[in-house]
Formats: structure tokens, C-alpha cells, sequence
């Protein structure tokens, strides 16, 4: 890989992140959704089974997309970008970045990884 082609991963990498912290904490906004309905409902003194059937359901939503956020959206996206170390497998993208282009080198095992 060469460094220029590493300073583009570095930075589709900064960005796909920003995004990614912006809709999941969308998703954590739209969670407080299925509480204000269940207030509601309780207002009105009209807590029924659908009630409960609407706000486990969103629950249930909502958590499962956090999660496709937080975990394999990114690891798609890691490996799409060649961003691991291919000596040792760690991330290279991130706080080692610097490191990485100054050097050429991964930080923790010190194979080589630009050319």
C-alpha cells in the first residue's frame, strides 16, 4: 500500500466515523419514541397489550440497529479500506495512523506496511 493511498483510508476512515457516532446517536434519540407513546397511553389511563407489543417491538428495533452501527457495519467497512496490519491483524487506522505514515511500519509488530 502505498501512503497516499493510506492517507485516503485514513480519511474515508475519519469520516465513516463521524457518520457512524451521528446515526447511532439518531437511533438513540428515536429510542425515547416508544417511552413517549407508553406516556402517553398511560395519560389517558388506556395501557393495553398493544401497548406493550409497540414498545417491545421498537425496543427490540431500535437495540438491533444500534448494534448493527456499532459492530459489523464497521468491520465491513475496515475491510473494505485494507486497514488492519496484514502482519499482525490490528488496526492501523485511528490513533496509529500517524505513526504509520511517518514510519511505514505497523506500531505494534513493526512489519512493514507502506511502500
Amino acid at each position: 500500500m502505498t501512503v497516499e493511498t493510506f492517507r485516503l483510508s485514513v480519511s474515508s476512515f475519519r469520516r465513516a466515523e463521524i457518520l457512524r457516532v451521528v446515526f447511532f446517536m439518531c437511533l438513540l434519540g428515536i429510542a425515547a419514541l416508544p417511552t413517549l407513546f407508553v406516556a402517553v397511553h398511560l395519560d389517558r389511563a388506556d395501557f393495553d397489550t398493544l401497548s406493550v407489543l409497540v414498545v417491545s417491538v421498537s425496543y427490540a428495533l431500535i437495540a438491533a440497529l444500534m448494534f448493527y452501527v456499532h459492530t459489523p457495519m464497521r468491520q465491513r467497512y475496515l475491510r473494505k479500506l485494507h486497514g488492519n496490519c496484514p502482519t499482525c491483524g490490528k488496526l492501523l487506522l485511528g490513533k496509529r495512523s500517524h505513526t504509520v505514515i511517518t514510519s511505514g511500519r505497523c506500531p505494534e509488530c513493526g512489519g512493514q506496511v507502506l511502500q
